[in-house]
């Protein structure tokens, strides 16, 4: 598998739906696909069947490594929040939005 990723309704952390705004879930690809339009492929499917089901803007949390990619799809950064994992780890997300 070269990419895997999707998109909900759902908030991935409340599980509410906002009425046109879609979550993109879960997107990963695999370091001999980087860099050769697999992410691309599946974040344009994405959007598509988002649009096709009323969605007009698209949420998404990231780590910084996946900042980037995100940017390059026109993705723009929100905010960022601090989580903490376990008791010692903080990792910071960065959540980016998209309108379609």
């Amino acid at each position: 598998m070269g990419a895997c990723g999707g998109w909900s309704h759902e908030d991935p952390v409340s599980g509410q739906i906002q009425s046109g705004l879609g979550h993109l879930r879960y997107f990963a690809t695999h370091p001999y696909h980087i860099r050769r339009g697999v992410g691309r492929q599946l974040m344009e499917r994405a959007e598509q069947q988002a649009r096709e089901e009323s969605t007009r803007r698209m949420s998404c949390p990231a780590g910084l490594n996946a900042v980037s990619f995100y940017e390059s799809c026109g993705y723009r950064r929100m905010q960022n929040q601090e989580i903490l994992i376990g008791n010692q780890i903080r990792y910071v997300i960065h959540l980016l939005e998209k309108e379609l």
